[in-house]
C-alpha cells in the first residue's frame, strides 16, 4: 500500500511540475472606456500615471492563485490587489514593459505587455497553466555545413543537425554545435513563444590557416580616421561608425524651464555640472555593429541600421570589452551626465525640450510615430545641434552611472554614486509617449534585464 501510494504521489507531482504559468492568447485586452476612478491615488512615485491590468486565471485552482507574485521592471510599481477570482495589478503607464508572474513550484513567467498602456486606462487578461511543451507553433531549426554536428542547448544535447528543437521554454539560451576537427559555435538566443528561429551555420576547421586563402582577398583590418569636424569614424569588422566630438562646457542638468510642470521627482532639483571634452557615438549602436563584434544580434526587431535591443547593461559591458579588444581604444558608455549634455546639444543648445527640436516627431521614433515599425533606422529623423540622432526614443539608453537622488550643489565630472542596485537608463523610446522622450526623463533598473528598448550609445 505504501508503494502504490508512493508512485500515485510521484505521478501527480511529476504532472505538476510539467505545467508552466502562461496569458493565454488574445486575452490581454484594453476595455473600452475603461478609467481608474481614483486618479490622484494611483500615480507612481514620480508622479506618472498608473494603468490597471485585471486578471482572472483558468484552470488555476484558488489555493494555487493565491501563491502568485506579481513584479514588474525597476520603474514599474505593482499593488497585487486580490478580487474574487481576479487579481488587479497597477502599473506606471509610461514606463511598463513587462510583467514577472512568479510560482514558488513553477517557477517564474516574463510576461511581454503587447502594447504601451495609456494613462489611468483599464486592461484585462486571462492566466492559465499549461504543459510546457504544448506550444507546437514554438520552435528551433538548427543546421551545419557539414551536419553532424551535436548540438548542446545550456549544457543538455539535443541530437546532431540538422534537428529541429520544439521543447524549449521562453526565455535566453545558448547554444552550442560541436564537431570532431571542427571549431565549436556557440550563440545567445531568446524564444518567445511562437517564435520560429533558424540556425545555419558554416563550422570551420580546425586545420584551416589564414595563408590558404587566396591572395586577392584581404583580410579586414579596424581602423579610425578623423573627419574635418573632429570627429572620430572608426571601421570594424567592415562596419563604420562615428563618435562625435563634444567641447565641454557647463550647463544645468535636470529639471529646467523647458522640461514642464510635469518633470519628475527624480529630475530635480536642476543644478550645475561641468563636463571636460570628450566623444560619444553619433547614433545608438546598431544591429550590424553589434553583429560585427559579437558574432549575433539579440534584437527583436531586426534591421541592420535598426539599433541593437533587447541588451542589459550587463550585456553592454560585454560588447564594450569586445570592441575595446578590435580597436585598442576605451570605449566605454556615457556617464548620466554626460548623456543629457550631448542630448540637449553641448555648448550649442537651443534649450530644446527634445534632443534637437521642441516639436518631437520631428527627431524621435516613439509610440505616435512608429507607423508599424517598432524601432526606426538610426539617422532617418533630425539630428540635434550637435549632429547626434535619436538621443529622444527609438530605444532606451543605458548610461554608465548607479542611479541615485540628484543634489543641488555644483558638480564636475560627476559619475554617479560609488554602488547601488539599479543602472540609468534616458531617452525613451519608440514604445512610450513624448513626456518619456524628453532630455531631462531619467529611470532607473536592475542591470541584467533587458527588453526589446533598451540599448546603448558608446562613449570614448
Amino acid at each position: 500500500m505504501k508503494r502504490i501510494l508512493l508512485l500515485i504521489f510521484t505521478f501527480i507531482s511529476l504532472n505538476a511540475f510539467s505545467q508552466e504559468l502562461r496569458v493565454k492568447e488574445g486575452s490581454f485586452k484594453h476595455i473600452p472606456g475603461g478609467i481608474i476612478e481614483d486618479k490622484e491615488e494611483y500615480t507612481d512615485g514620480n508622479d506618472f500615471p498608473m494603468a490597471l491590468i485585471k486578471i482572472s486565471t483558468e484552470n488555476i485552482p484558488e489555493q494555487e492563485r493565491l501563491r502568485l507574485v506579481f513584479t514588474g521592471n525597476r520603474e514599474t510599481q505593482i499593488l497585487k490587489r486580490p478580487k474574487t477570482g481576479q487579481m488587479w495589478i497597477y502599473l506606471s503607464a509610461e514606463a511598463a514593459t513587462f510583467i514577472d508572474i512568479k510560482h514558488p513550484d513553477y517557477g517564474t513567467y516574463k510576461y511581454r505587455l503587447p502594447e504601451r498602456l495609456c494613462d489611468y486606462c483599464v486592461y484585462e487578461m486571462v492566466l492559465q497553466y499549461v504543459n510546457n511543451n504544448a506550444s507546437s507553433n514554438t520552435y528551433i531549426s538548427v543546421d551545419t555545413e557539414p551536419s553532424g554536428a551535436d548540438i548542446y542547448i545550456d549544457g543538455k544535447q539535443y541530437g546532431q543537425t540538422p534537428n529541429i528543437i520544439t521543447d524549449l521554454p521562453m526565455g535566453k539560451h545558448e547554444i552550442k554545435l560541436e564537431k570532431q576537427d571542427y571549431n565549436p559555435v556557440t550563440r545567445i538566443f531568446i524564444i518567445e513563444d511562437g517564435e520560429k528561429l533558424k540556425f545555419n551555420e558554416t563550422l570551420v576547421s580546425v586545420y584551416y590557416k589564414a595563408s590558404d586563402v587566396k591572395e586577392d582577398k584581404k583580410e579586414i583590418v579596424n581602423n579610425s580616421e578623423t573627419d574635418l569636424n573632429g570627429n572620430e569614424v572608426f571601421t570594424v569588422n567592415g562596419v563604420s561608425f562615428t563618435m562625435i566630438k563634444v567641447e565641454g562646457g557647463t550647463f544645468q542638468m535636470g529639471a529646467t524651464l523647458e522640461q514642464g510642470k510635469k518633470a519628475s521627482k527624480n529630475e530635480k532639483p536642476a543644478h550645475s555640472v561641468t563636463l571636460s571634452d570628450y566623444y560619444i557615438g553619433e547614433t545608438e549602436v546598431t544591429q550590424e555593429l553589434w553583429r560585427a563584434v559579437m558574432g549575433e544580434n539579440p534584437s527583436r526587431f531586426k534591421g541592420n541600421k535598426k539599433p541593437v535591443e533587447r541588451v542589459s547593461w550587463n550585456d553592454c559591458q560585454e560588447f564594450i570589452k569586445k570592441l575595446n579588444q578590435l580597436t585598442g581604444k576605451n570605449f566605454r558608455l556615457p556617464t548620466e551626465a554626460e548623456w543629457e549634455y550631448a542630448a540637449r546639444g553641448g555648448n550649442k543648445s537651443m534649450g530644446y525640450k527634445y534632443s534637437g527640436s521642441d516639436t518631437i516627431g520631428d527627431v524621435a521614433w516613439y509610440t505616435n510615430n512608429n507607423s508599424g515599425s517598432p524601432t526606426g533606422d538610426v539617422k532617418t529623423k533630425q539630428a540635434n545641434e550637435l549632429g547626434i540622432y535619436d538621443m529622444s526614443g527609438n530605444v532606451w539608453e543605458w548610461c554608465q552611472d548607479w542611479y541615485g537622488s540628484y543634489s543641488s550643489g555644483s558638480q564636475t565630472n560627476p559619475t554617479g554614486p560609488s554602488s547601488g542596485s539599479d543602472r540609468v537608463l534616458r531617452g525613451g523610446s519608440w514604445d512610450g509617449g513624448a513626456r518619456t522622450c524628453r532630455v531631462s526623463i531619467r529611470f532607473d533598473i536592475n542591470p541584467t534585464y533587458d527588453y526589446g528598448n533598451f540599448g546603448l550609445r558608446l562613449a570614448l
